[in-house]
């Protein structure tokens, strides 16, 4: 075979399958020659985990035997300290984008994409925790929306949509930006509402990096939808904020303060 068609299978075999960069980094490359350089270190890491110690594992090592999964022949132990390093704590490395994950040395596409989905599978785990609840309080639908915001990095707005009994039919996604963007508006939740005969509403959105605290248009928009639904019998019974594991309900917010 010719050095020419080698560089092509070579470069066939490691065509991404996400339209990344192949994840064939030097470290796996100086390593691949000896597969079995840090097999007994990673049987350790593993048998301390599965014995009970995982508890008093540093977050460093959690992460380290995380990246076993994405990079099979790697010492990963280096990356996990790199990416704590960089982003400051274990909650700032899965809350990271994956464009910045990449820049690490070391992390590829596949790895940063397993970082990720750790955030969303938690997500997903607490909100089925939650199905069947019955939302009849303030303190489970706030659960439930800090639940659904976990991790979030772009601002997001849901439509949660209730039975009689107060039990969820759907929680929807609306829209992804301000809730003063064009493309949320009372027809598009009547929509919504109507298409699963739900007429007891709460709207969510979260606050990326900031407060809870509700900006003038938060409480001007909150105030022209609960008008808009009121004569087509749509009741807007709630708009929670979410920001940090925190929630602000706003409509309980500006009747206490005498502003709605």
């Amino acid at each position: 075979m010719s050095n020419h068609e080698k560089e092509t299978t070579e470069k066939i075999s490691c065509a991404p399958a996400f339209s990344e960069q192949c994840e064939t980094n030097s470290d796996e490359k100086r390593e691949s020659a000896s597969p079995s350089l840090h097999q007994n270190h990673r049987k350790r890491m593993i048998d301390k985990y599965m014995n009970g110690g995982r508890d008093s594992m540093p977050d460093h090592e959690l992460l380290e035997i995380l990246l076993f999964s994405a990079l099979k022949r790697v010492n990963t132990n280096p990356l996990a300290h790199a990416l704590i390093r960089r982003f400051g704590s274990l909650a700032a490395v899965f809350d990271a984008d994956i464009e910045e994950l990449v820049k690490v040395e070391g992390i590829g596409f596949s790895s940063a994409f397993l970082i990720k989905e750790i955030p969303y599978l938690w997500r997903r785990y607490e909100l089925s925790q939650k199905s069947g609840v019955i939302f009849d309080n303030m303190e489970k639908i706030g659960g439930y929306f800090v639940s659904l915001f976990k991790g979030a990095t772009r601002e997001s707005v849901y439509l949660m949509m209730l039975d009689n009994s107060n039990k969820m039919i759907e929680c929807r996604l609306l829209s992804q930006g301000s809730v003063d963007s064009a493309e949320l508006s009372a027809r598009k939740i009547t929509e919504a509402a109507l298409s699963r005969n739900s007429s007891v509403l709460i709207l969510a959105h979260n606050h990326p990096g900031g407060t809870v605290q509700p900006s003038d248009s938060d409480i001007t928009f909150t105030r022209a939808m609960r008008r808009a639904l009121l004569p087509i019998d749509l009741q807007l019974v709630e708009h929670i904020i979410v920001a940090n594991d925190e929630y602000l309900p706003l409509i309980k917010y500006l009747r206490d303060k005498d502003r709605w």
